[in-house]
């Protein structure tokens, strides 16, 4: 029985695999968070990334997550079912975070993270602060356009 392997270590074998066959060029769908109808061409931001595209795995090797917390996580082949992603997702990016964030400035085995986590959002500020706050907003009232505010 083939096991299927997740997406975030699978894009680093992938990788691997371009480089040894001495390709310079992986051409890939604008990876920016997807704007209305999750269209990456639709993008709420030309800086940020897609949180969709974050490995669980990879938080939880680092201890932002409980291994047993991903544990199951289907959808590894054939179309994306957005709503299913973010139901499942999303929850469980928010609370590896906010573990992160909770544990990060006075744990000993996060201390390079959460100096790299401070540097970047120092460096960053000019953009991140707004988009953030854009994105929780976004977030609270369920829209994907200022607009939908009022």
């Amino acid at each position: 029985m083939r096991r299927h392997r997740r997406p975030g270590p699978a894009a680093y074998e992938f990788i691997a695999f371009l480089a040894a066959a001495k390709q310079h060029i992986w051409q890939v769908l604008p990876l920016g968070p997807t704007g209305c109808g999750n269209s990456p061409y639709s993008g709420a931001s030309a800086f940020a990334g897609n949180p969709f595209l974050i490995s669980l795995e990879f938080l939880s090797e680092w201890g932002w997550i409980a291994p047993e917390r991903i544990a199951g996580q289907g959808g590894q082949s054939g179309p994306v079912n957005f709503e299913e992603v973010e139901w499942r997702k999303v929850k469980l990016l928010y609370e590896a975070a906010g573990n992160f964030l909770d544990r990060g400035s006075h744990d000993p085995k996060l201390a390079l993270q959460w100096s790299k986590y401070q540097k970047f959002c120092h460096a960053e500020a000019a953009w991140l602060d707004d988009y953030a706050l854009y994105a929780e907003l976004r977030r609270q009232f369920s829209t994907g356009a200022w607009d939908g505010l009022a």
